[in-house]
C-alpha cells in the first residue's frame, strides 16, 4: 500500500538557499497556471453577473400514513382559519346585482354577504351561487350574463425572486367560471397546497435569530381545482326555487408536503468558487510537477553544485604562518609536545593512507588519485531525460547512460538526504567526537565516497 500513497509530502527545506529550486519549466507552468486562474474568475464572474441571484431547491414529501395526515392537520399552519371574501361579477368584472346570491352549501339559509370576510377552515369551505328562478322550468335565456365567482383572501404566498423575504403577505385572487348557456350547474373543487420554504442564509441566520426574524415558513394557497358539469341543479328554500349556478368546495387532502429552501448568491461565494478551484488546479498542478520532473530535477542539481565545487587546500607559506605563529605564543615545552603529536599524527595518516589502499581495487584507486580535488562537470540535461527517469527500468530497458547518471544523483540523495540516516550519523559523530584524533586527511574529499565514484563512470 506504501507505493499508492501519493498523499504524502516529503519534508520541506531550503535549497541552494533559497525556498525553492525555480526551473524555466516551473514558469512556463506559472505562467499557464495564471492564464487558467484568470480564465477561471472571469467565467465565475461574468456567471454570477449574468443569471439569477438565487439558487432554489425542491423536495415533494409524501405522507401516505393516514394517522400522520390527521396529526399535521390539526396544525394551524397547515389547515388554517382564512377569512375569505367572495364576490358575483360579470366577464368584464363586474359586479351583477343582488339577485346572484353566495350561500353556504351546507346552510343554504345562510347568505353570505359580499365582500364581507367570511372565516372558515380551509377544509371545511363550501359555497353555492344562487339566483331565484323567475322562469318556467327554472331555466336561463343565452343573452343572461354569464356570472363568475370571484374568491379572494389575504394571505402568504411565495415569490422567489423577491430581493427581500421570498414569503410575502398580500391579497390573493382566484375566479370561477358559471355556465348559463347550458342551464346547468358548475362544480368547482378546490385544492389546498401546503408549502413548507426556508431560506438559507448560513452566518446570516445569526443575526436573524438575534431580531426574532424567521427564515422558515409554513404556507398554503388554493394551487388547483377540479371542474364538472353536474346538470340543472335546483334548490327550493322559503316557498321559492333557487337556480343553483355554481357549487366550490376546498380540500386539503394533504397528500403530500412541498418543501422549498432558497439561497441567494453572494459576490463572496464567486470569490469561494474561484479560490476553491484554482487552489484544486494549482494543487494538481503542483503535484504532477514534483513526481514528473522537479523530483528528480532538484537531485541531479543539487549533486552538480556538490560535485562543482572543488576543494582548496591550503598554501605552504600559510601553513608555515600558522605554525610560526602557534610557535611563538608557546614556550618551549608547549613546542615540543606539539612537534610530537604531529609527529604521531603523520605516522597515523600515512598508515592509514596505506591500509586504505589496500581496501579499493586499483580502478577505484586511479579514479580516485586522478584529479582528486579538481571540481567534476555534469552535462546539461533536456527535460525529456528527467521525465523519461520516471518510467525507466534498467532491467526491462536499454541500457542508458544519462538515465544511470540521473539514477546515481538519486541514489546519493536517498542515501544521504535521509532523516533517519542524517540523524544515525549526527548521534555517531558526537560520540566520535569526545575522543577525536586526525585521521587520514584525504578522506575528507567527497571523491573518496564510493557513490561518487560509481556516479563518475557515467560521465
Amino acid at each position: 500500500m506504501h507505493g499508492l500513497d501519493f498523499i504524502s509530502d516529503s519534508p520541506r527545506t531550503y535549497i541552494f538557499q533559497k525556498g525553492s529550486n525555480k526551473t524555466n519549466l516551473g514558469g512556463v507552468l506559472a505562467l499557464i497556471y495564471l492564464i487558467i486562474l484568470i480564465f477561471i474568475a472571469v467565467a465565475y464572474i461574468l456567471e454570477y453577473s449574468l443569471n439569477e441571484k438565487f439558487e432554489f431547491s425542491y423536495f415533494h414529501r409524501q405522507i401516505s400514513n393516514k394517522q400522520e395526515r390527521q396529526d399535521y392537520l390539526k396544525d394551524k399552519n397547515i389547515n388554517p382559519n382564512i377569512s375569505f371574501y367572495f364576490d358575483v361579477l360579470d366577464k368584464d368584472g363586474n359586479p351583477l346585482d343582488d339577485t346572484f346570491e353566495v350561500r353556504e352549501f351546507n346552510n343554504f339559509s345562510h347568505i353570505i354577504g359580499r365582500n364581507v370576510p367570511y372565516n372558515r377552515r380551509v377544509d371545511d369551505l363550501g359555497i353555492v351561487i344562487a339566483k331565484k328562478c323567475e322562469y318556467e322550468g327554472c331555466r336561463f335565456n343565452e343573452s343572461d350574463i354569464r356570472p363568475y365567482l370571484y374568491i379572494y383572501y389575504n394571505h402568504y404566498s411565495i415569490d422567489h425572486y423577491n430581493e427581500g423575504e421570498p414569503v410575502t403577505y398580500k391579497k390573493i385572487e382566484h375566479y370561477f367560471r358559471g355556465d348559463y348557456i347550458n342551464n346547468s350547474t358548475m362544480l368547482y373543487e378546490g385544492f389546498w397546497g401546503v408549502y413548507i420554504y426556508a431560506e438559507k442564509k448560513g452566518l446570516g441566520k445569526v443575526f436573524d435569530h438575534i431580531i426574532n426574524r424567521t427564515n422558515n415558513y409554513t404556507i398554503g394557497t388554493i394551487e388547483d381545482y377540479y371542474s364538472s358539469n353536474i346538470g340543472n341543479f335546483r334548490a327550493d328554500y322559503n316557498e321559492s326555487t333557487y337556480k343553483c349556478l355554481l357549487f366550490f368546495g376546498l380540500y386539503n387532502d394533504l397528500e403530500g408536503i412541498k418543501m422549498y429552501s432558497r439561497k441567494k448568491k453572494s459576490i463572496f461565494d464567486c470569490f469561494a468558487n474561484i479560490a476553491a478551484l484554482s487552489t484544486t488546479v494549482f494543487s494538481i498542478m503542483v503535484k504532477a510537477f514534483a513526481i514528473v520532473y522537479s523530483r528528480n530535477f532538484d537531485n541531479y542539481k543539487i549533486m552538480e553544485k556538490i560535485l562543482s565545487k572543488g576543494i582548496k587546500p591550503k598554501k605552504e607559506e600559510e601553513i608555515e604562518l600558522s605554525n610560526n605563529v602557534k610557535s611563538n605564543n608557546n614556550n618551549d615545552d608547549d613546542l615540543n609536545k606539539l612537534n610530537l603529536e604531529n609527529n604521531l599524527i603523520d605516522k597515523e595518516n600515512k598508515e592509514n593512507i596505506s591500509d586504505e589502499k589496500n581496501l579499493v581495487t586499483n580502478d577505484e584507486m586511479n579514479i580516485m588519485e586522478e584529479n582528486t580535488d579538481e571540481p567534476i562537470n555534469l552535462p546539461k540535461l533536456r527535460f525529456f531525460d528527467f521525465f523519461f527517469n520516471n518510467v525507466y527500468n534498467s532491467k526491462l530497458c536499454v541500457s542508458l547512460k544519462k538515465q544511470k547518471l540521473i539514477s546515481s544523483c538519486d541514489n546519493v540523495l536517498y542515501k544521504y538526504y535521509s532523516i533517519e540516516n542524517i540523524l544515525m550519523n549526527q548521534i555517531l559523530f558526537e560520540n566520535l567526537m569526545k575522543d577525536y584524533k586526525w585521521n587520514n586527511p584525504k578522506l575528507k574529499s567527497i571523491r573518496r565516497n564510493e557513490m561518487i565514484v560509481d556516479l563518475k563512470k557515467y560521465l
